[in-house]
């Protein structure tokens, strides 16, 4: 009988691994740093007006057994304060490690059920997986995103780029911090018996810098709570007049490509297509003040706002350098967006069916793909219905299978 122990530093993804395990049967217990119980939520739910407190409701889902839920509250506030107060990548990194550490031999001193799999997420597992390997329990790692591929991307495009960071991570690339992280990275994957990704980019950039682990490594796409999105669907059409709305949705940073993105658009004229970049701004505001008269920089807003400007706009694209998938390429695609997206992150884009794949780095291809949307505005239509359907595939039923899967294989 499969008895599953999940490991969680944070909400992630709405916590719908734990929910698609205890779904299956499979779930003995979830460890994390900050949860709320029902009735804590409900109290706190008076005052989710003040900022704080809404950020602090994400850290509860009504679809998990609070029975199955130890939490380490103390731990979390001190992380988040850590991270809080990281003005440096360096200090950032340094906490990362320094709290997932904390986070594993918490769970080690707290009594253990007695279980078949431990599944832990990179960076936060590595005690873990060594304190139950002996006794025979199948590690199951995570990997959020393609590490060490991902850094190497970073550090060149801050090459490229060079004062464009508010906060540069030259410093981190350069420090023995890295060389931490890298270790940790390598005795998870030396430990795990499954890691998996959550795209065939991550799968092949982590086998490039570790190619002994290919064999362990199994793909399970994202799920996230599309309902909100769906509420606000519409089939888009190309409009007859005025200009094409584009958005993009993330971190505005040398990462997400954001320097290409705003190059493109220089070069095209505000009668054909309009940028409006929603997110936490950490490029110098000097590199994109040439800009501010062709790009609206909205900056963050409250998740409960993203459905309602997915909706507003025509077009979504995400030039990303490196991302492990991408979830707001489906929560685009959720509302009807049709998406422009790099080669670089989750394999949902179908290059004529829901969007256009592009090449990393390349501003001249998304003129050429606004372009073709411009003399061929029937296209836009028929992008959305593929997105759409698209959408609609990745559910919390399919999520659960592919898990179920893994467990199998063992």
């Amino acid at each position: 009988m499969t008895k599953v122990v999940i490991a969680q530093l944070g909400s992630r993804e709405d916590y719908s691994i734990p929910i698609a395990l205890q779904n299956l049967g499979y779930l003995e217990q979830l460890y994390t740093d900050i949860y709320l119980y029902p009735w804590e939520t409900k109290f706190l739910g008076y005052f989710s007006f003040l900022p704080p407190v809404a950020q602090l409701l994400s850290r509860h889902n009504q679809y998990l057994n609070p029975n199955k839920v130890v939490r380490f509250n103390f731990l979390g506030f001190n992380y988040r304060q850590a991270l809080r107060e990281a003005k440096t990548s360096i200090a950032l990194y340094r906490s990362f490690i320094d709290y997932g550490s904390k986070f594993n031999q918490a769970i080690l001193h707290h009594s253990f059920p007695e279980i078949t799999h431990l599944y832990g997420f990179n960076h936060a597992a590595l005690d873990l997986f060594a304190a139950v390997k002996p006794q025979g329990i199948r590690c199951i790692l995570n990997q959020i995103y393609p590490a060490l591929y991902h850094e190497q991307l970073e550090a060149e495009e801050e090459e490229i780029w060079p004062h464009w960071p508010k906060s540069p991570r030259t410093p981190l690339y350069q420090s023995s911090i890295l060389e931490e992280w890298r270790e940790i990275q390598f005795r998870e994957w030396e430990l795990a018996d499954t890691i998996v990704v959550n795209s065939e980019y991550s799968k092949r950039a982590i086998a490039s810098v570790a190619p002994k682990i290919q064999p362990k490594i199994q793909i399970i796409p994202l799920t996230v709570n599309l309902n909100p999105y769906f509420l606000k669907q519409r089939v888009r059409h190309f409009p007859s007049s005025g200009a094409l709305k584009v958005l993009f949705v993330g971190r505005v940073n040398l990462r997400k490509g954001i320097p290409y993105l705003l190059q493109a658009f220089a070069h095209l004229d505000r009668s054909i297509a309009q940028l409006k970049v929603v997110g936490d701004i950490d490029i110098q505001g000097e590199a994109i003040a040439p800009y501010q008269d062709k790009v609206h920089f909205q900056g963050s807003v409250p998740h409960v706002q993203m459905p309602q400007i997915y909706h507003d706009a025509d077009l979504f694209i995400f030039p990303t350098i490196t991302d492990g998938f991408g979830a707001v390429m489906l929560e685009a695609m959720a509302t009807g967006l049709p998406v422009i997206a790099t080669d670089n992150c989750g394999d949902i884009v179908e290059d004529g069916v829901n969007g256009y794949r592009i090449p990393i780095r390349e501003s001249e291809a998304i003129v050429a793909k606004i372009d073709l949307l411009r003399k061929e505005p029937q296209l836009l239509k028929e992008l959305s219905l593929g997105a759409i359907t698209t959408s609609q595939r990745y559910n919390m039923e399919g999520y659960q299978s592919n898990l179920a899967r893994i467990f199998q294989q063992d």
